[in-house]
């Protein structure tokens, strides 16, 4: 399996050549659920929101670059860009 953030449920929903794959985990006590990076290398990457308290990733290149949205503080989804390196943008 993929593994989770803590919660109770994970799911993909995008990969790429590498072995990468994009998706969502619901988080300790199944609070939220986050967008998430399983790198082939390593395991889940918490990617975070915009200080809301969900997002979801759909997809990553094979540069590792992923796409998703992300909630900011007032819960308006907004769509994301994230890089290694570079984080939620």
């Amino acid at each position: 399996g993929l593994g989770t953030l803590g919660g109770s449920e994970s799911g993909a929903e995008g990969n790429n050549d590498r072995g990468d794959v994009a998706g969502f985990s619901l988080t300790a006590g199944d609070a939220a659920q986050h967008a998430v990076l399983w790198a082939a290398a390593g395991g889940p990457q918490d990617l975070g929101t915009f200080g809301g308290a969900n997002s979801a990733a759909f997809a990553v290149n094979n540069g590792g670059a992923v796409v998703g949205y992300a909630q900011n503080v007032a819960g308006v989804d907004r769509p994301f860009l994230w890089r290694p390196g570079a984080g939620l943008r």
